[in-house]
């Protein structure tokens, strides 16, 4: 199955759940470059559903422009002093995933 595709600012972007995301890729989350550097997962023992696993990444911004994202968001400091967003969700949560090389935007 192919992934759908959009482009924002001349870069394409696919439509992924938490699920699909790995270590390396860059998300746009509200406006907000991130590239993912650390990567969890854990049975949902809470919510006990059809949505799978929780997964959460730490996601730093690439970029000074936060998008729409408060600064205040970006609470956690990593071991390094690093300030990042803590990316989370199930199969349900959906997130843009950069795609690099030719690609076709779909609709």
């Amino acid at each position: 199955m192919t992934n759908k595709t959009l482009e924002i600012n001349g870069e394409v972007f696919e439509i992924v759940t938490t699920h699909d995301l790995r270590i390396g890729d860059v998300i746009q989350c509200n406006g907000c470059l991130m590239e993912l550097r650390s990567r969890n997962e854990r049975a949902d023992d809470i919510n006990s559903n059809a949505f799978g696993n929780v997964v959460w990444l730490r996601g730093y911004p690439i970029t000074d422009d936060l998008g729409v994202i408060p600064a205040g968001w970006l609470t956690r400091d990593d071991e390094t002093g690093s300030r990042y967003w803590l990316v989370q969700g199930n199969g349900r949560a959906s997130w843009l995933r950069r795609v690099y090389g030719p690609v076709r935007v779909t609709d």
